[in-house]
């Protein structure tokens, strides 16, 4: 339990600052359910995104994220699968993201965290 809350404690150092310096506070509405298909945004902003928080000393790491496009130009809508380096606790939320990949919002708690499904067995 209690690293299932340092997961969302890192989860929420990391949008504080990818938070910083996004749309000037026009947030879009929060998002409210999982998107229905993954685009190719999801994977690259990974990418990204681990690639920082290893460069930062951020101990937070992306393990998936799977977004549609929305219906405001640039935002992607996602379901994202986060834990922290060397462990095996995970935790999900969603978020709107803008084309830089930052919140759309300037408000820390711009995501709602959210149960994570099952991951299917291949």
């Amino acid at each position: 339990m209690l690293a299932g809350l340092a997961v969302f404690a890192a989860a929420g150092a990391a949008v504080a600052i990818l938070a910083t310096g996004s749309n000037g506070g026009h947030a879009a509405p929060l998002p409210t359910t999982v998107p229905a298909t993954c685009d190719a945004y999801g994977p690259s902003w990974v990418k990204l995104f681990n690639k920082s928080a290893v460069a930062s000393g951020n101990p937070t790491r992306m393990i998936s994220a799977c977004c549609e496009t929305t219906s405001l130009k640039g935002v992607h809508h996602c379901m994202i699968r986060l834990t922290l380096a060397g462990t095996t606790v995970q935790g999900c939320a969603l978020y709107d993201l803008g084309a830089n990949g930052q919140p759309v919002s300037t408000k820390i708690s711009v995501g709602r965290k959210v149960n994570c499904p099952l991951l299917r067995k291949k």
